[in-house]
């Protein structure tokens, strides 16, 4: 995956409207064969995994977004390059986003790490629907950054971009399991903060979260309007006036009632409360758990 500072290259498309990108010729991925990594014994395998997947992928995360336009290609170059390493803050070890340049001369490459899938599977075969979840989420990121071409003065909000990738990729729910399970139930509230609140990395828990925020969305009012949402913000709304176009909240209701139900879903996993235990003056002494 990527960068924890390539997540602001997660732009708006302000030149071209989404509406009219369509009209705009498309452009294939480049699947770049060359490797010159240490685990050439291992790339062959990874290559095999990888190579069906972009066109796949792309279908399936097109479709789920609501921008069928990306069955045709892209609006600007997309190279999957194959190499070894990640960056040392990355959301995975298998897949990370470079992005350079902007609007006419932007471009992505799609970084496979044959270093983390061999090391992966000297201990343990890579399950095959680990990585396509995996792969799933970064074809979500480069659709979504391809739209916006690389202008950085209109981001979208980083639970939105966060929250979409992950409902796509089919990791939120195991996320959400994880998260829930750090804590106890009197203690499911400390894992919420405002969806804009701003972090310098991010963990499972704000994915987890922001993936809930996804889904309030969906289980509320459904897929259609999921997409009607991203087409709002791609289109230069803000969050608040996407979500009150959209779902009829204003966004402190929204925020509340996406809150309420993000505790609900973390709840369901909470571990139970241990009892109280007497300290050496005889009153309780509660168990504290500290989150991380």
């Amino acid at each position: 995956m990527r960068f924890r500072s390539l997540v602001y290259f997660s732009v708006l498309f302000a030149t071209v409207p989404v509406h009219a990108a369509a009209l705009i010729p498309r452009k294939d991925p480049i699947i770049d064969l060359r490797y010159r990594g240490g685990f050439l014994d291992d790339f062959p395998a990874e290559l095999n995994l990888v190579k069906p997947m972009v066109r796949n992928v792309q279908l399936d995360v097109s479709s789920q977004l609501g921008f069928l336009q990306y069955h045709s290609g892209f609006l600007h170059p997309v190279t999957v390059r194959f190499t070894d390493g990640a960056p040392a803050i990355t959301e995975n070890p298998f897949f990370y986003i470079q992005p350079t340049g902007e609007n006419d001369s932007y471009s992505q490459v799609l970084n496979a790490n044959v270093e983390a899938f061999a090391k992966n599977e000297n201990k343990v075969k890579p399950d095959d629907a680990a990585l396509r979840k995996a792969f799933t989420y970064a074809m979500a990121e480069v659709i979504l950054n391809d739209l916006a071409g690389g202008d950085s003065d209109k981001a979208l909000p980083i639970w939105a971009q966060e929250g979409l990738a992950v409902y796509v990729s089919g990791m939120g729910e195991e996320m959400v399991q994880k998260v829930g399970a750090e804590v106890t139930r009197s203690h499911v509230e400390d894992l919420v903060e405002d969806l804009n609140r701003p972090f310098p990395i991010l963990t499972r828990r704000q994915f987890a979260r922001y993936y809930l925020a996804t889904k309030y969305i969906v289980e509320t009012s459904g897929s259609s309007t999921l997409q009607a949402f991203i087409r709002d913000l791609l289109n230069g709304k803000s969050a608040a006036d996407s979500i009150r176009n959209v779902l009829g909240q204003e966004w402190p209701v929204f925020e509340k009632n996406v809150r309420a139900f993000t505790i609900t879903c973390f709840a369901r996993f909470a571990r139970e409360d241990e009892p109280t235990t007497l300290g050496t003056s005889g009153s309780p002494t509660p168990t504290r758990h500290f989150i991380q």
